[in-house]
């Protein structure tokens, strides 16, 4: 038993898997599934000799084709010298002692002929009847012989040409639904059938799609339901015959996935699909930009299920956060992580519709949000221009209440004092993005602002006394 791979046979088959592609190598649009070959049986190997000649003269072609014996005939002298005739023949078997296999004919525009065909011959040897060394002689001997001396003659003499042989070389010769595989005759074997080209040489070709073989002699055979199709060529058992709202074509992935079985593979509509977003490039599978996590089960699903619009995109890469905390959620409760610990947390890079949050080293405002918008973009942490100081609502029991809004690191808010409004309060917004304290220094505290009014009023009042009192 032997396992064919191209023009080689092998009693066992290496595999190997493409690191870039992560695909088999026996993996292909034809074989999605990965089926290995079935393996094939050795069949009787027989010499042959196949011998061309060159003539001059009144045979045509199509006395060669009414009598190609005439040919053998004329060959066999040769063949007695080169081996003895008794050992030549067996009468068990069910074909001539000398067989042609092949014959092609060709007239040429100056009244010359070229014949090629092939002799099949057996030579009892202990039931191995291919034996080179001896065909290699037989051949050696025709061109010795006939090289300048082949006489072809038909019609019982009337026609007749002459000429020599050119070329006259060994080969191995197989039964009919046997082909020469590396020397020696193997079965078709499943999923293929056994057909004559044109040139009448045999030869193993693929059933068809709609066709199956499941034995290694026979024909391709139809699917039992006329309705029934099979997936791809040289199916080998009536089970790959399915309906064909069954079939389902893997969708082609875009740069930067993989996909298992490979885009364009037919195959069955609840067969397993498996897309590789490739890391290596950069690429990693659409996150959902509500819930900030990776969409659910595009990496694997049924062939039926698969999206044609693609789901590993570039993902954006991000810089600049050497003096800055991150967090991959807002709470303030969750745990903050330095530069070197985000990066080893997201590989270095964040997914396409995902986003992460930083605060700056020392600053205690609300953390900043940080998005990839765009695939294969770049995130820049900014410290210096993020760091803000965040809205305060200040209640102080002298001076009153203040809302003091955000403000840029470095600068200062101004606000008009509670009781005193054509003086104002001032705040002012440290380097580290921190409100600093308060300057009321000109504002008025709620006795100061009582005991004006009660000062207003007695000078209206007109009252000297209670004026003289307060000063």
């Amino acid at each position: 038993m032997y396992i064919r791979q191209g023009d080689a046979l092998s009693s066992y088959m290496t595999v190997t898997c493409d690191p870039v592609t992560c695909q088999w190598s026996h993996m292909t649009q034809d074989n999605p599934t990965g089926v290995f070959p079935p393996c094939v049986l050795k069949t009787d190997t027989t010499c042959g000799v196949h011998v061309t000649g060159r003539f001059v003269g009144a045979v045509v072609c199509e006395n060669v084709d009414e009598e190609p014996a005439m040919l053998a005939d004329t060959l066999l002298p040769s063949l007695v010298v080169a081996v003895n005739p008794a050992t030549m023949c067996d009468d068990s078997l069910e074909f001539n002692c000398i067989r042609i296999q092949e014959l092609t004919c060709s007239e040429g525009d100056d009244n010359t002929m070229e014949v090629s065909l092939t002799l099949r011959l057996h030579v009892s040897n202990d039931g191995y009847p291919w034996i080179p060394a001896l065909c290699h002689g037989i051949a050696t001997q025709i061109l010795s012989d006939l090289s300048s001396s082949w006489t072809l003659t038909y019609n019982s003499g009337a026609v007749s040409s002459s000429g020599g042989v050119v070329e006259a070389s060994p080969v191995p010769v197989c039964n009919a639904g046997s082909v020469v595989t590396a020397g020696i005759c193997v079965a078709c074997g499943p999923g293929y059938s056994y057909e004559m080209s044109i040139s009448g040489a045999p030869h193993c070709v693929e059933c068809p799609i709609d066709l199956y073989k499941d034995l290694q002699f026979s024909a391709c055979e139809s699917c039992p339901d006329a309705e029934s199709i099979t997936l791809s060529p040289a199916s080998t058992s009536m089970d790959d015959c399915i309906l064909p709202t069954d079939v389902c074509t893997v969708p082609d992935v875009s740069s930067g996935a993989m996909r298992s079985p490979v885009g364009g593979s037919r195959v069955t509509a609840d067969q397993i699909v498996v897309t590789h977003c490739n890391e290596e490039q950069g690429y990693i599978v659409e996150f959902d930009g509500s819930s900030n996590t990776p969409l659910e089960g595009l990496e694997r699903m049924q062939c039926r299920e698969v999206p044609d619009e693609q789901i590993c995109y570039r993902a954006c890469s991000i810089e600049g956060g050497e003096d800055a905390l991150f967090r991959l959620v807002a709470a303030d409760d969750s745990d903050d992580l330095t530069w070197t610990e985000f990066l080893q947390a997201i590989s270095s890079m964040v997914p396409y519709k995902a986003f992460v949050y930083y605060v700056c080293d020392g600053n205690s405002n609300a953390p900043v949000r940080l998005a990839c918008d765009s695939p294969g973009g770049l995130l820049t942490v900014d410290c210096d221009t993020q760091a803000l100081c965040a809205p305060v609502l200040e209640e102080d029991a002298i001076y009153g209440v203040y809302t003091w809004p955000e403000i840029p690191h470095s600068s200062s808010s101004v606000l008009p004092c509670v009781y005193n409004e054509e003086e104002t309060a001032t705040k002012t917004c440290s380097s580290e993005g921190v409100y600093e304290i308060t300057d009321f220094s000109a504002c008025a505290s709620p006795v100061t602002a009582e005991l004006d009014e009660i000062l207003v009023e007695a000078e209206i009042a007109g009252d000297p006394d209670l004026v003289a009192t307060e000063i």
